[in-house]
Formats: structure tokens, sequence, C-alpha cells
């Protein structure tokens, strides 16, 4: 009996240390972001995913009852591979990640919930492809994107944060009258698969 109650009282005090660990901290990201436009009204065949990068810098709250917030700016390329160009738009995001994991001490795996809004930064084609498309979106694009990223990932010694997350936009390329007409069945990367390390201080 005398070993439980040391037992239970060595793991209470741990927890204790770990939470009070885990306080507000900076974060420092980067990783790589997987996406596609979703074109359907115009005469493209040859379509695939984009690779590219972000990275960002955020800032997590302390965890109650398993709960944090993690608010941040990041710079993430998009687009999409047309034949033979790269259709690339820069955005500058602001994610609001929502966590939930248990505080495991050395591990903490957690889900989390991202809606997130951003503004384009550059829409340009690299290489040969279909102009056209291109140019009536530099004309006529929205700025704005706004979507929602569910996923997860895992803290190690409340230091390195890696996650992953599968992100929808729910906004067009534009909204404009005219560029509905020409091109609006183009939206702006409606899913996009994001892998992301960061390091917290």
């Amino acid at each position: 009996m005398k070993k439980l109650t040391l037992f239970v009282i060595s793991v209470l005090m741990l927890t204790s240390v770990s939470f009070s660990a885990n306080a507000q901290k900076f974060v420092i990201k980067a990783g790589i972001t997987s996406s596609q436009q979703d074109i359907k009204n115009l005469n493209i065949q040859n379509i695939k995913d984009y690779t590219s990068f972000q990275i960002g810098i955020g800032y997590q709250t302390r965890s109650v009852a398993g709960f944090s917030v993690q608010p941040e700016l990041v710079y993430n390329r998009k687009g999409s591979k047309i034949n033979d160009a790269n259709w690339e738009l820069s955005y500058l995001q602001v994610p609001v990640n929502i966590q939930w994991g248990p505080d495991l001490l050395i591990v903490r795996p957690f889900i989390q919930a991202t809606p997130f809004v951003g503004f384009c930064l550059s829409n340009k084609l690299n290489g040969t492809g279909d102009q056209t498309i291109v140019e009536t979106t530099k004309e006529l694009a929205s700025k704005l994107e706004y979507g929602l990223a569910l996923g997860g990932g895992v803290e190690l010694f409340d230091l390195v944060q890696v996650t992953a997350k599968y992100a929808w936009n729910f906004g067009k390329v534009a909204g404009g009258k005219e560029y509905a007409q020409n091109v609006g069945q183009i939206r702006n990367t409606p899913h996009s698969l994001e892998i992301t390390v960061g390091v917290k201080f």
C-alpha cells in the first residue's frame, strides 16, 4: 500500500511539473503542401498535384483540460501542375489550430481543427501551359481564400511539434460576375495535404 501511495504521488508530481512546463510558447514551423486546383469547365486533360513548401510562426496557448489554441502566420505556396507548367499561387495565411490531446509527459498526441483565411500574394505560371487561363485569373481573381483543415500531430518533450492536416478551401478563385461566366468553375486548391515540423521556444 505504501509503495502504491508513493507511486501515485510521484505520478501526480510529474504530471504537475509537465503541466506547468506546458506554458505559452512560440512555434517556428516549416513543411510541404501538396495541392491541386479544381478545374471543371475548361478543356484541360493533364492536371496533377503540385508540391511546394510553407513556412510560418505561431503562438501556442497553455493547455487546459487537453485543449490549446495555436494561431499562426504562414506563407503557403499552392497550385497545380498543368501539362508542362506549374501554376503557382502564394498565400499569406492566418490559420487558427484548435488542438486537443493528453499530456503524457514526454509526448503529447493531439487532434486539431483549423479554420483559416488567406490573402493571395502572387499568381504566376512557370513553364509552358495555357496562358489564357492564368492571365484571366490574374486580372479577375479574388485575393482572399477561406476554409477548414482537419488533422493531428504529436509533440515531443514540449519542444518539437509534427503535424499533418487535410485542408478544404471553400472559396473560388474569384467571385466576380465576368469571371464566373468565363472560368467560374475553377476553385483554388479545394483540397491540400500539409505536413509540417515545428520547434517550440
